[in-house]
């Protein structure tokens, strides 16, 4: 193997695959990224942890092709270091190294041979297209809600259900739960209902940041069901522009568990509506946390509907202090108390980028919904838990 690529694609390439590398595990291969180069000319860079696996094809001068893996901390790190030149990488397989030389640098990397990494799925039929920036926002707006609790697989996945020209994700922790749609720009041919883990969703997302906003990502599923498959084009056609790449894909195994039946925990209606400045509405939520971050993260909220009508926060620590806020809303109902995990409130407001929310309820001990105001079709909704009013 001999070949010639961009010091910034290459580092690129080895940031967007590295995050999968098993830190600990009882296969060194699993350890290390795999550099492949293929004809006619770019280079596949792949790591996996098993559960994950992220490839990235970078534009390069292929003058022998090959394979091999390379220890990912190391040689991300140290190609990290260099200048922003052509980076020459050739294999030697006598000695078992890789030869990477750069500008007055040069290294040889102990390798394993690329034999022994894990085989990686191929793509089989696409089931769907999205927009990057339509996926991206979908990612964002569900992944937090998800569970970290390993006890309970089935709440550490996103729900993917794609059923003619609908697409929608939904994540829940038992606490909260997040629900975005969209329409799909062409209907799939058969229903798609698949659980994935959050982390992996959430690698897609990074990787969506870089992709081309104009050439559609392809998701797919293995015919045996157990992965899916997320494919994007970087954003230079050619690959040749600086800290770009080729193309990215992301094979993840399927969560085998049943997701709850969310639709029973939205609320059909509500008895008190209030829209209110989606900044404002963060920056309060964000200063009474400031209070509450080291005990109970519980905030209170009076609402008193009108137009104008009034939001008004309280925190309160025994050992900090206490904090106030008030905020304008227009909305209608009765007045009510309520009180979320703050925490919660900063989390899913962040991910909202309509100028207004609207805050809907029922009574104090029964959930709350948060949605955006004037996101069309593009429809997105969080359900909040509340807490106990008198902790």
């Amino acid at each position: 193997m001999h070949v010639v690529c961009l010091q910034e694609n290459l580092a690129k390439g080895l940031s967007l695959v590295g995050r999968v590398v098993s830190s600990r595990t009882t296969l060194p291969v699993l350890s290390n990224i795999m550099v492949k180069a293929e004809e006619p000319a770019q280079i596949r860079l792949s790591a996996t942890n098993l559960d994950i696996t992220v490839s990235c094809w970078l534009a390069a001068k292929v003058d022998e092709e090959g394979a091999t893996t390379v220890p990912a901390r190391l040689f991300s790190e140290f190609i990290n270091t260099l200048p922003a030149e052509q980076v020459s990488m050739s294999l030697s397989v006598r000695t078992e190294q890789l030869h990477v030389s750069c500008d007055r640098a040069d290294a040889n990397f102990k390798v394993i041979d690329a034999s022994e990494f894990p085989i990686i799925p191929e793509a089989g039929e696409t089931t769907l297209q999205l927009a990057p920036p339509v996926l991206r926002q979908m990612i964002s707006q569900v992944v937090f809600a998800s569970s970290t609790d390993e006890s309970r697989p089935n709440l550490t996945g996103v729900l993917l259900n794609a059923h003619g020209d609908t697409l929608k994700m939904v994540a829940t922790d038992g606490y909260r739960l997040s629900l975005r749609s969209t329409t799909l720009p062409v209907a799939v041919a058969e229903p798609t209902n698949v659980l994935i883990p959050a982390r992996s969703l959430a690698e897609v997302g990074r990787g969506a940041a870089d992709a081309d906003d104009e050439r559609m990502a392809m998701i797919s599923v293995t015919p045996n069901r157990s992965q899916a498959i997320f494919q994007l084009n970087g954003k230079e056609a050619d690959g040749k522009g600086k800290g770009s790449f080729h193309r990215l894909a992301v094979v993840s195994q399927l969560i085998e568990a049943n997701f709850p039946k969310y639709e029973a925990i939205i609320p059909k209606s509500h008895t008190v509506r209030i829209q209110v400045s989606t900044a404002e509405f963060l920056q309060a939520a964000r200063r009474a946390y400031l209070f509450v971050r080291d005990s109970n993260n519980i905030v209170k909220l009076s609402i008193t509907p009108g137009d104008p009508g009034r939001l008004h926060f309280f925190a309160s620590s025994q050992e900090l202090g206490d904090h106030e806020s008030e905020l304008d809303v227009v909305g209608e109902g009765e007045a009510m108390e309520i009180a979320f995990n703050v925490r919660f409130l900063i989390d899913v407001l962040s991910v909202i980028d309509t100028p207004e929310v609207a805050l809907e309820l029922t009574t104090s001990n029964r959930p709350g919904v948060i949605k955006p105001v004037g996101s069309g079709a593009e429809g997105f909704l969080h359900v909040i838990m509340p807490m106990n009013l008198n902790r």
